[in-house]
């Protein structure tokens, strides 16, 4: 137990006789902290986050305040109850700086997913220092706040402070996601800025070991042909291709790849990759769609669990989209897999608890168990919901993406049909390609890809094909 005063010392264990022998009327504090810090140690907040914030609106000792609502706090679930911290805050609490910053920034988290953003602005303006456990939290929720409203300079600026490391989180895996997550925000503010130079460093400076450098990797492939580096899309494209399995879905390296070696000319090689994308992506779109039709009758929650549940081989690619085993496992969804297993596991302990006490049915603890139990019940059913909307959201996403990619390989395929005449350009290309796509009909000739890529020694992926264009005297 982490409360320090002597006082308010913790009692001997947590057995059932002691349990059962807690009255709900007329406890005393000391008895109160110990009851729901049995709850606390057993993993279900629950009940021992409301509790402890029972227990410190009832006390009139500021230190005692802290220490309970700072134990409350410390990994608390933002779907648990975030109504109750309201009231700390309408009684005017006699709380640390450090405890009522925290409590800020749930607010404001709280304010944002209901996109009230300028309430969301208004909790974290309120926060005091820099040394509370959810600083850097907060400073990147008001970056995300900054970027909504089109403040980009100040948006930058705070990135820059979180991609150092140098601030304060609850835990190294929470700083470590904050600090990948701002070097990718801050790539995107500089492609909006126009300065693709610095935001191609930046993506090459998010680790590979975090689950956004595939992601960075992706968006600084297309950042380098937006700035003219050919070559390292090109390379970037061939490596993301190489290292991963071929039913994966990943139609980006094609679309990257054509558009890369028509603006080097190397229209052979481009042709080949057009191809590879139509053949490997082919009805992409009608297939997710007629897939989603026939199981129209599940709900999507139901869809997205059994995605997941499912192992991704070549064998299951042929029976499942794979574009719908990429969104099953994105980084929404995944996220609120997470927490519908933190409720299913709470929920369990919470079933024990009550088989356990079956036979003092009369007692606080057990009518408490089964109401939270009912609370714990309708949390799983809305955290289930959400998650089947974030599913289908994703879907929508991905569909609508792979739409844009398509077209952008058709384009691609159709500058190689237009430019396959004698012009200087495609006389450039070599005497071989023209009389091949001229010999097919333009429909059906294919080279042996020289795709091949290496490493420098910064780590960027450059191609080792060479630029065929027609240089200008």
């Amino acid at each position: 137990m982490l409360i320090g005063s002597q006082s308010y010392a913790k009692s001997n264990g947590c057995g059932k006789r002691s349990l059962i022998k807690f009255r709900s009327k007329w406890p005393s504090i000391e008895e109160e902290v110990n009851f729901y810090d049995c709850f606390y140690e057993k993993g279900i907040p629950s009940i021992s986050l409301p509790g402890f914030i029972k227990v410190a609106l009832r006390s009139k000792d500021p230190s005692l305040q802290d220490e309970l609502i700072g134990k409350a706090l410390e990994d608390v679930p933002r779907k648990y109850e975030v109504f109750l911290f309201k009231s700390l805050i309408n009684k005017k609490m006699l709380l640390s700086p450090k405890v009522s910053s925290d409590l800020m920034y749930f607010f404001a988290l709280r304010m944002f997913d209901q996109k009230n953003i300028k309430s969301s602005l208004k909790y974290l303006s309120k926060q005091v220092g820099i040394d509370f456990p959810r600083y850097g939290q907060s400073l990147f929720l008001k970056a995300v706040i900054m970027t909504k409203l089109g403040k980009l300079n100040e948006a930058e600026s705070i990135f820059s402070q979180l991609a150092t490391g140098n601030f304060k989180t609850n835990n190294k895996e929470t700083k470590s996601n904050l600090i990948s997550m701002s070097k990718l925000n801050l790539s995107r503010i500089k492609i909006e800025l126009g300065d693709y130079k610095s935001a191609v460093d930046q993506y090459r400076d998010i680790s590979f070991r975090d689950n956004l450098w595939f992601d960075g990797l992706v968006e600084m492939s297309w950042t380098m042909i937006s700035k003219g580096d050919y070559e390292g899309a090109i390379g970037n494209a061939s490596f993301i291709e190489k290292s991963t399995s071929s039913f994966i879905y990943k139609p980006w390296p094609s679309a990257i790849e054509s558009i890369g070696l028509l603006k080097i000319c190397q229209y052979p090689n481009a042709k080949k990759t057009v191809e590879r994308f139509s053949s490997q992506y082919k009805d992409t779109g009608d297939v997710t769609l007629k897939h989603l039709k026939k199981n129209s009758d599940k709900s999507w929650y139901q869809y997205a669990a059994e995605v997941l549940d499912t192992k991704l081989s070549k064998s299951n690619s042929k029976k499942t989209p794979p574009l719908l085993f990429y969104a099953a496992r994105s980084n929404a969804v995944i996220g609120q897999q997470k927490l519908l297993n933190e409720l299913f596991d709470e929920e369990e302990k919470l079933l024990k608890m009550k088989k356990k006490f079956r036979r003092s049915k009369q007692s606080y603890v057990f009518k408490l168990v089964s109401k939270r139990l009912n609370t714990i019940g309708r949390n799983i059913k809305s955290a289930q919901k959400k998650m089947g909307y974030t599913f289908r959201d994703k879907i929508k996403s991905l569909l609508k993406e792979y739409y844009n990619l398509q077209k952008i390989v058709d384009v691609v395929g159709f500058e190689i049909f237009a430019r396959s005449s004698d012009s200087i350009t495609m006389r450039v290309a070599g005497k071989k390609f023209i009389d091949e796509m001229k010999k097919a009909g333009n429909k059906s000739a294919s080279w042996n890809f020289n795709g091949e890529f290496w490493a420098d020694e910064a780590g960027r992926f450059r191609s080792l094909l060479e630029n065929k264009c027609a240089k200008l005297e």
